[in-house]
């Protein structure tokens, strides 16, 4: 075949211009420390590569939720330790007013130090993390206890209660300042609210069996001041319930349940609930939306109906791999309980009632039944001697029960702590895993694309001189025409 000098100049430029592709690709390489520059490169490397770049961009998304996960915990944790600590200082208390040698005096002393410390209980429920409350559940915008008054707010409210929430337990009462306290042993629920008279409709109560089918017993609604008299001119007060009756304290929220009826409670496995408007609440009060299905009435304009609430489920998850999350977060109605709030609610209050009638009310009230000179001297100080010990022995009891009840109030917050403990634990084990899966990962995709710095500058040096050689070789073939051998 006759090769002329147009086809050797064709084929250098050929050779010249690939020569010259190859070190432009070598160039991009050392630029970009990239194999390819676009997927047409090498399609298998661009799929493998958006398949890694895939997998680590997920990695540090389920990083960052375990970082937010972790932190969210370490603020519950950070409250779990406080709210211990301050339960522990009230079941220290609690030990102390259940000495009998302390005197009436030195009990309420010790129910103002365990009221203050129940105040600081409420305050730490309401703790925050980047400015949600911790222990709300969803409702992270609402805070599980009232900061402050809230006159205004009027709630519809359902409290359901089971058999487990009735007490046998005496309960205080007294007429007036110059009458002996009563000593009464009752059923009794108290509800987390008093002073529920100040509502608009009448509350309602329902037994539900395990059918969920709904009975209604008899319910009498009285005040703690109705005192009447029975025939033989006895003191018949709301604590005097008849056995198959259920007498509703409105102004202290209390439940007292007849023998009768608390039978059927216990033989039927019966819950109980109990729906009642509560208009106002005060400082410390346990905000219903948390605790409570309930409906907010207090803007009747924007909304009559009323804004309802329901529990459900409150847990907040976090995602932290595929078809796998882990809830962070504890709830307050579980930690700091209604049955704890009541309870201490009730003592308290308890303390703050509980009187010894007055020298001078009993010279008046005994004076006036005849009684003179040192008969009546005598019969004061009997009367201001028994009362003394009725009421001591009840406030020692009353401090007994608490201990009791404090511990299952703190054993239920110890498991509420375990089961934190366990997730933080599984938080941190997650995070260990995924940053090792980052790793892989990333190291996969380097070795897929990254190019090795070494070869490359090896074979870039290589295309630098086989192009040189080229251009040398082409201006040789260039020269070449045929006036040179004319």
């Amino acid at each position: 075949m006759r090769i002329t000098n147009l086809m050797m100049n064709n084929n250098m430029r050929s050779n010249i211009n690939r020569n010259l592709t190859q070190l432009d690709k070598l160039y991009s390489q050392m630029a970009s420390g990239k194999k390819i520059q676009v997927p047409s490169d090498n399609p298998i490397i661009a799929g493998r590569s958006l398949k890694f770049r895939t997998n680590v961009s997920e990695t540090e998304q389920f990083k960052d939720n375990v970082s937010q996960g972790i932190s969210w915990s370490n603020a519950t944790e950070d409250g779990f330790k406080t709210i211990y600590d301050i339960m522990e200082q009230i079941r220290t208390l609690t030990e102390q007013g259940a000495n009998g040698v302390n005197s009436i005096d030195d009990k309420k002393k010790i129910m103002a130090d365990i009221s203050s410390l129940s105040n600081e209980l409420s305050s730490e429920m309401n703790i925050d993390y980047a400015g949600r409350y911790v222990f709300s559940g969803y409702k992270t915008d609402e805070p599980v206890t009232f900061s402050s008054d809230q006159k205004d707010k009027k709630f519809n409210i359902t409290e359901k209660l089971t058999r487990s929430d009735i007490n046998l337990e005496r309960s205080y009462f007294k007429k007036d300042d110059t009458s002996m306290p009563a000593d009464k042993e009752v059923y009794r629920i108290k509800l987390t609210y008093d002073k529920i008279d100040d509502s608009t409709t009448t509350p309602t109560i329902n037994f539900i069996d395990a059918d969920g089918t709904l009975t209604s017993p008899t319910v009498n609604v009285l005040k703690s001041s109705d005192v009447t008299q029975d025939a033989n001119g006895n003191d018949v007060t709301p604590y005097d319930v008849g056995d198959d009756e259920i007498n509703f304290i409105e102004d202290t929220g209390e439940l007292i349940i007849g023998k009768s009826v608390y039978d059927d409670i216990m033989r039927d496995k019966l819950n109980i609930e109990v729906n009642y408007d509560k208009n106002g609440f005060t400082k410390n009060d346990l905000n219903p939306v948390i605790y409570f299905d309930c409906i907010d009435k207090s803007d009747s304009v924007s909304n009559p109906d009323g804004i309802s609430y329901k529990l459900g489920q409150q847990d907040i998850e976090y995602e932290f791999g595929v078809n796998n999350k882990i809830s962070v977060n504890s709830l307050g109605k579980d930690i700091f309980t209604r049955n704890l709030h009541a309870d201490i609610k009730s003592f308290t209050d308890l303390m703050n009632n509980v009187k010894i009638s007055t020298d001078a009310d009993l010279r008046k009230k005994f004076g006036a039944q005849g009684f003179m000179g040192e008969e009546l001297d005598q019969k004061v100080a009997d009367q201001i001697q028994d009362e003394t010990k009725i009421v001591n022995n009840l406030l020692t009891e009353k401090f007994t029960t608490m201990i009791g009840r404090f511990d299952k109030h703190m054993e239920q917050q110890s498991a509420q702590h375990t089961d934190l403990g366990s997730r933080m634990n599984r938080l941190n084990m997650i995070d260990n895993r995924l940053s090792d899966d980052k790793l892989n990962f990333t190291k996969l995709l380097s070795d897929n694309e990254d190019i090795d710095y070494s070869e490359t500058i090896m074979y870039l040096n290589s295309a630098q001189n086989l192009y040189q050689a080229s251009l040398q070789t082409g201006m040789s073939i260039t020269k070449l025409s045929l006036v040179n051998y004319l």
